[in-house]
């Protein structure tokens, strides 16, 4: 689930920079249309910005919507990372090798002669 969650936002948020580079300005739109020279040109731009922009919307939805599911599914445990490092145990199990060859007390620095 997790996995599939992940992709779903990822494709989501890729999709919506893909879509989001194809409209043009605001101040494009009457100069672009008149200078490509097609019949219904006008028509044309006005179309094609309405389907990018109800694309945008229905992208930024399905990206909100995923992002929210995936922050509660890996949220269940309850605890924030605050929260289990307010708790005392280190974030890191530390085997005992290293334990061992850790120095008890701190070693003071010897002067080069």
């Amino acid at each position: 689930m997790k996995i599939f969650l992940l992709s779903i936002t990822i494709v989501s948020s890729l999709l919506m920079v893909g879509v989001i580079l194809l409209q043009q300005g605001k101040g494009v739109g009457m100069g672009a249309s008149f200078g490509r020279g097609a019949q219904g040109g006008l028509y044309d731009t006005a179309s094609k910005a309405n389907f990018l922009t109800r694309t945008t919307s229905a992208l930024a939805t399905l990206f909100l919507l995923s992002s929210l599911a995936l922050s509660f599914y890996l949220g269940e445990s309850g605890k924030g990372v605050l929260e289990e490092l307010q708790s005392g145990q280190p974030a890191i199990e530390v085997p005992e090798a290293v334990e061992e060859l850790t120095p008890k007390e701190p070693v003071a620095p010897v002067a080069p002669e």
